[in-house]
């Protein structure tokens, strides 16, 4: 019964580390510069993203409701971001 304990209390103990030790890979900020649009208005937003990781990493701006909505960028330039370390 006492190794039981153990054993669970390690597995207990490790589960909370693991959260704890657990970082997201990127913070992205979207915050609007138009709060309000008509329906044939374009909506605007200045989009951050912070690289949290100690590597290089490529991002890509795109949309799942295309040709529905559409993404462009100011000024036109690739919707590759890449990331420093």
């Amino acid at each position: 019964m006492l190794k039981k304990t153990r054993y669970a209390s390690l597995f207990l103990f490790m589960l909370l580390f693991a959260t704890i030790a657990y970082a997201e890979p990127f913070d992205v900020n979207a915050v609007p510069i138009k709060d309000a649009i008509g329906i044939e208005e374009d909506a605007k937003y200045r989009l951050e993203i912070k690289n949290n990781l100690d590597i290089r990493q490529e991002f890509r701006i795109y949309t799942l409701d295309y040709p529905f909505w559409d993404i462009r960028t100011e000024p036109i330039a690739s919707r590759r971001l890449h990331s420093e370390c």
